[in-house]
Formats: structure tokens, C-alpha cells, sequence
């Protein structure tokens, strides 16, 4: 990202290490979230396929989710704010 990017409320962020990246399709990531209630859940629906194909003692896949609900001077806030997992 060569500049900041404005958040917006409904917005969600994945920082996750390159092994996961390499492990789960963009498609994947999108469905998962898509599946997603809370930031625990991303991360946690992607589990079965990284454990399906990596390696047992592969410690490079991390992942916290971030979804944000909404941005301070935005005229739509809500009281509940950033939830992290």
C-alpha cells in the first residue's frame, strides 16, 4: 500500500503471516469471512484448511482479525468500536 487508506465502519482486516497467505486462496479468505459473527471466527473457519494442507509443525500461520465497527468523526459511529480476535 503505497498510501493510508480511510477505515469505514463494516470494514474488516486480516494480519496474517506470508504462510497463511500462501496456504489459503483470496476465495477462501472471503468466504470465511463472509461466515464470520465475530473476529475469532475468520481465523478459525480458515483452521481446517490449513491444517489440511501444511505440514503438522508448520509455525508460520498466524492470524488476527480486526473488524471494525466504526471510526471516530464519523457521523455513523457506534458506541461499540473495534473488535479484535
Amino acid at each position: 500500500m503505497s498510501a493510508p487508506a480511510a477505515l469505514a465502519g463494516g470494514d474488516a482486516l486480516l494480519l496474517c503471516t506470508g504462510g497463511l497467505l500462501e496456504c489459503v486462496t483470496d476465495q477462501e479468505m472471503e468466504i470465511t469471512y463472509a461466515e464470520s459473527v465475530t473476529p475469532d471466527d475468520w481465523p478459525r473457519l480458515m483452521t481446517p484448511r490449513l491444517l489440511a494442507v501444511t505440514e503438522p509443525d508448520n509455525d508460520n500461520l498466524r492470524a488476527m482479525a480486526i473488524f471494525v465497527q466504526f471510526v471516530i468523526g464519523d457521523a455513523r459511529a457506534h458506541p461499540a468500536g473495534v473488535t479484535c480476535a
